[in-house]
């Protein structure tokens, strides 16, 4: 998220991260972005997050509760 204007709507935000094997080198950026990219959010906006290797799963629905997101991104 690079720009968001004061007059916007709220955003909705699906986080899909890949874990797969592949992946496993990168996990720590990747959370590292993926905390970086929350702290852009202002309230109001929502967030899921869900996860994929072969398939994926809906890890946290649509929440404005940040936490959630930090806690089960780790």
């Amino acid at each position: 998220i690079s720009y968001l204007a004061a007059d916007q709507e709220p955003l909705d935000l699906l986080l899909l991260l890949d874990v797969s094997d592949s992946m496993r080198d990168a996990i720590t950026a990747v959370n590292r972005v993926t905390g970086t990219a929350l702290g852009q959010l202002k309230q109001g906006d929502r967030v899921a997050l869900a996860r994929f290797t072969s398939q994926w799963n809906l890890v946290v629905p649509f929440t404005e509760e940040l936490s959630k997101i930090r806690t089960a991104s780790e």
